[in-house]
């Protein structure tokens, strides 16, 4: 299963990653196997914010859509559906999701305090870490209305001549205060 979505995943970007995301966390029903899940998604993302914006989502699916078997499905198999849960009712409260996510949030954001890289040199000219408006629209997956209205909404950006410039960690935190 992970592999599929693993692939799944490498093919999408921006919205539709995060569909992706919140349907297989939603069928996920088991606490166990939605922790293998969630280890398996950090060791698959490469950045530190990339791992707290995708935790911080699952967090917010998590606990606004209930997770359970799918309506017909359970209705046909009721019994078997209900024989299962309550063998795994203690091990499901053990398991707790929102615990699991916190704690590695909190690690996530607490490992790097104190560390600066060593390996990249300090140099005088400013690194060009700012987006243009199109690489921001790739990079969210929207439009240039939507991020117009993003914008009018709160999302930071400067204004560098006539150009806009987007700094992408400020609008991954924008991002991730406005969920």
């Amino acid at each position: 299963m992970m592999k599929y979505f693993t692939k799944r995943w490498n093919l999408y970007k921006g919205k539709k990653r995060l569909n992706l995301l919140k349907n297989e966390v939603t069928g996920l029903y088991v606490n166990q196997e939605l922790f293998a899940f969630l280890q398996n998604l950090t060791n698959l993302l490469k950045s530190k914010d990339e791992k707290l914006y995708y935790l911080q989502f699952c967090k917010k699916t998590i606990l606004q859509i209930r997770r359970f078997p799918d309506r017909n499905h359970y209705e046909a198999f009721k019994e078997e559906y209900d024989l299962f849960f309550s063998a795994i009712r203690k091990e499901q409260q053990q398991y707790n999701p929102i615990r699991w996510i916190d704690a590695e949030l909190e690690f996530l954001q607490t490992a790097f305090i104190g560390k600066t890289p060593t390996s990249e040199p300090i140099d005088e000219k400013p690194r060009r870490d700012w987006m243009t408006t199109a690489e921001m629209e790739q990079r969210l997956g929207t439009s240039k209305m939507a991020l117009r209205r993003r914008m009018a909404e709160g999302m930071p950006f400067t204004k560098l001549g006539n150009q806009l410039r987007f700094d992408p960690n400020l609008v991954d935190a924008w991002l991730l205060a406005q969920n």
